[in-house]
């Protein structure tokens, strides 16, 4: 019988129990780092770089890599081929052909098509996750997280509108909305042709005689509502779309499906960001959440001034300061004289002509007082904050609203920006990253040289001589690799790093193996409960057994063979993941029901995994907030 220890007990005698003469195997997870070689020299300027893309047009032969399944495919461009490229998609129109990349497969996907088909989707959007092609009357899909073609047929009058992860197609009476989370179209039947289509983010929109209707593509369904007035103007941002005459604003979600009302006389024209949209009158304001589907007021009794970003509204007036979260609809005040604030989308600063003040988690819906041993003024991620203080540096953590400090020497430099989730600093001798997931400081050593460290979003890249460090929010881990040479170029995106030598492109993914889409705090899309969570499992031909918890230890166990495990029960029991065999991608969809208890809680996930060929592993930590 296998002994159990605390903090992994449940994984820990599964493995064991079904792994046993494994313990001495050392683990064979593979590496978040992928090397290709290049025949002559790297071309810097040949690079195309988003999200979990990265490509490179190595003469005739464009060379992609997936940050979901770390691995280089490869397709023909000519000279005269246009490539489009966003987060998960990149397509490549090459005369008649159309060859389509998804990040969640790893593999293209190719059609013929007429001589005067063309993409629909406008030069100007980079962060789409489906593409489509118009050939007459048949109007092709393609979506990042499937990597197949779909074909429907539209009439030449059909109003067509795409943007990030919705489609929509109005058709005389026949409206189809497209998720890319879902790739399946869905059909509503209109009582009259409509009279505008839009799309942005998550929603999908029409209007048709005395009526709105809303498509969500986290839902995958359609919504109806009465029209506002006439005189009511659209906005959409991503998970929202609010319509508004001054007087009465309707909202509709893009996450729950759902249209809500509010009601506030002589207010301006509605602001937003990609949660919060806000309508403001000399009385009060009324902030809209695509999470909550509400709306939220606060009253005014003068002068106030609002900025937004992601999930968050800071409000400024006369002495007072609030914060608006979109992920609980809510709105918390505190008494303040603020000279300047600052807002990353999910932390909020506030802050007086001394640097003094206190930062804002719209995760946790609370204020939290700056350290009294402050020492400089705060520099805030979307996920958190660093906070120079007596003897080191403290990073602040938007999920638990606490502090939580390191020693270091007389001059660390602070590498945090608001758009990005990397805290990392950067001291003499070492680079240490906090890991807010497991609120724990994660350390390698260096040479002791300034080293060059670059990051976007959720993934950094940091060169120590001919030695490269990757890190992933997502990932979770600081990894070496050693470069063979001096590296002539370093780039991140949103979800991935690169490096390239003379000869040589190394790859970095900002995933763990195990992933799911939904990424906050760190990152975009918040997953609503009520709705199907997508699990995938990239990388290796596996089979693999999902363990989920609603708890993490800062260290976690090693396993002997297996790897490191965080899991801190209680555990539901394992998910079983096959491999695609077309795309050798695991995945699953697990349902989340919109009950008490849910909304708020953070799911961990890690999966062991059985490959076909080579030793089992344990994957990296997986996590998703569930609102």
């Amino acid at each position: 019988m296998t002994s159990r220890l605390p903090g992994c007990s449940l994984l820990l005698c599964a493995a064991l129990s079904a792994l046993s003469p494994l313990e001495s195997v050392t683990a064979q997870a593979p590496s978040g780092w992928r090397k290709l070689a290049i025949t002559g020299t790297v071309v810097p300027a040949n690079f195309l770089q988003r999200g979990k893309i990265l490509a490179y047009r190595d003469g005739t032969a464009l060379r992609v890599y997936s940050a979901l399944t770390r691995s280089f495919a490869v397709t023909t461009a000519s000279a005269a081929a246009t490539i489009r490229y966003a987060n998960d998609v990149l397509v490549v129109v090459d005369g008649t052909r159309f060859s389509a990349f998804a990040s969640y497969t790893g593999q293209f996907a190719t059609l013929n098509l007429g001589a005067n088909a063309q993409l629909v989707n406008p030069p100007s959007q980079g962060n789409d996750s489906i593409f489509l092609a118009l050939d007459g009357t048949d109007l092709w899909s393609f979506s990042g997280f499937f990597g197949t073609w779909q074909r429907i047929t539209v009439a030449a009058s059909a109003q067509i509108a795409v943007q990030r992860h919705v489609a929509v197609v109005a058709d005389g009476t026949r409206a189809l909305g497209l998720s890319a989370f879902h790739d399946t179209w869905q059909q509503l039947t209109l009582t009259s042709a409509a009279t505008m289509v839009a799309a942005d983010g998550t929603v999908g929109v029409l209007a048709s005689s005395g009526q709105v209707h809303g498509f969500s593509a986290l839902r995958n369904g359609w919504s109806s509502n009465v029209a506002p007035s006439a005189a009511a103007l659209l906005t959409t941002n991503d998970d929202l779309a609010v319509w508004s005459d001054g007087t009465v604003h309707l909202g509709f979600s893009g996450l729950r499906g759902t249209f809500a009302s509010q009601v506030l006389a002589g207010a301006q024209a509605t602001q937003s960001s990609e949660q919060v949209a806000f309508v403001q009158a000399t009385n009060g304001i009324a902030f809209y959440s695509p999470v909550t589907a509400s709306w939220t007021t606060l009253p005014l009794t003068g002068t106030a001034s609002v900025t937004t970003a992601g999930s968050l509204a800071m409000v400024v007036e006369a002495g007072r300061v609030s914060g608006f979260s979109a992920l609980r609809g809510a709105v918390v005040s505190r008494a303040f004289v603020s000279t300047r604030t600052g807002n990353s989308g999910i932390v909020g600063l506030a802050l007086d002509n001394l640097n003094r003040g206190a930062l804002f988690s719209a995760q946790t819906g609370t204020w939290t007082d700056l350290p009294s041993n402050q020492t400089g003024a705060p520099q805030i991620a979307t996920n958190g904050a660093l906070v120079p203080v007596a003897g080191g540096v403290a990073a602040y953590s938007a999920r638990d609203g606490k502090f939580h400090p390191i020693t270091t020497g007389t001059a660390p430099i602070l590498h945090a920006q608001d758009g990005s989730a990397i805290l990392a600093v950067e001291d003499t001798g070492s680079l240490r990253v906090f890991e807010p997931r497991r609120a724990a400081w994660l350390e390698v050593k260096t040479s002791g040289q300034p080293l060059q460290v670059t990051w976007w979003r959720t993934a950094m890249v940091a060169i120590d001589g001919m030695t490269a460090f990757g890190y992933g929010a997502f990932h979770g881990r600081i990894e070496a690799l050693a470069l063979g040479a001096a590296p002539i170029d370093v780039n991140c995106g949103s979800e991935s790093g690169r490096v390239a030598t003379a000869n040589t492109i190394a790859a970095f993914t900002a995933l763990p193996i195990l992933s799911t889409p939904w990424q906050t705090p760190e990152f975009r899309r918040t997953f609503a409960a009520g709705a199907d969570l997508d699990l995938h499992l990239g990388v290796v031909p596996s089979t693999a057994q999902v363990y989920m918890a609603v708890a993490v230890t800062p260290s976690g166990a090693n396993i002997a063979g297996l790897g490191e495990v965080f899991l801190d029960g209680p555990y539901v029991l394992p998910l079983v993941l096959s491999i695609d065999a077309r795309t050798a991608v695991g995945h699953t969809r697990l349902p989340i029901p919109e009950v008490p208890g849910f909304p708020g809680a953070e799911l961990f996930l890690q999966a062991l995994v059985l490959p076909v060929s080579g030793q089992p592993f344990v994957t990296e930590l997986a996590s998703v907030y569930v609102r």
